[in-house]
């Protein structure tokens, strides 16, 4: 199967999680994928990093849920986590303005030339795409794809972890917003911190010093 080598990177409980899924239909889809492009048009992350928000925690170390929407579609972008690109990529513009908002906010001075968000992942912050694989150059290709993972696995977050944090940053994330037990949890709303959002502005959001304020265990931003 296309995805037996993306599983076998995942050493935390999410494994377990993410097999209690059926992930035939979106292993399937893959496969033809490939059948149809072979090399000549690349899927993103490689199959190792399809899974790789899940590999630095356990379950019930979560913390924060940040909704992304699908990996990045340029070659070595892509590395299985909502928003990171390896340091040495070019950071994108939303992850910049994502930097921006941490160093105003929180008075820090974070290098806009290293986008590796590793070491969220390390604390406790899921980052967490909608789609976790795309066709090399289109975005949004393998988005319907995976909307039933997605829900499963929120549903899961939401149903067995407690008092966790979820940033919703832009319209897509904020339709997830009904999946969660706010009773349980913490919701944080507002635009997407792509330059082009012109509407609901994420810059001065607050939302990484607000998160902190709700979390027992604040992240180092």
């Amino acid at each position: 199967m296309f995805l037996d080598e993306a599983l076998e990177t995942v050493t935390t409980d999410w494994k377990d999680v993410i097999e209690s899924f059926d992930l035939t239909k979106i292993n399937t889809f893959l496969e033809e994928q490939y059948a149809i492009y072979g090399d000549a048009v690349k899927t993103f992350p490689p199959k190792p990093l399809i899974f790789n928000c899940f590999n630095f925690f356990n379950v019930k170390d979560t913390k924060v849920v940040i909704i992304g929407q699908d990996p990045y579609i340029n070659e070595g972008e892509a590395m299985g986590m909502a928003f990171s690109v390896p340091e040495g990529k070019k950071v994108p513009p939303s992850l910049r303005n994502i930097i921006k908002e941490i160093n105003r906010s929180m008075g820090s001075n974070k290098d806009f030339k290293n986008g590796d968000l590793t070491a969220w992942a390390e604390q406790g912050v899921l980052l967490l795409n909608t789609a976790l694989t795309v066709r090399q150059y289109k975005s949004g290709t393998h988005m319907t794809k995976w909307k039933h993972f997605t829900n499963y696995m929120l549903k899961y977050i939401n149903d067995n972890c407690d008092g966790l944090v979820f940033m919703l940053w832009g319209n897509h994330a904020i339709k997830y917003e009904d999946l969660i037990d706010k009773d349980k949890h913490h919701v944080l709303k507002s635009g997407h911190p792509s330059p082009l959002n012109r509407t609901n502005p994420f810059l001065e959001n607050n939302h990484f010093v607000k998160c902190n304020e709700l979390l027992k265990d604040p992240i180092d931003w």
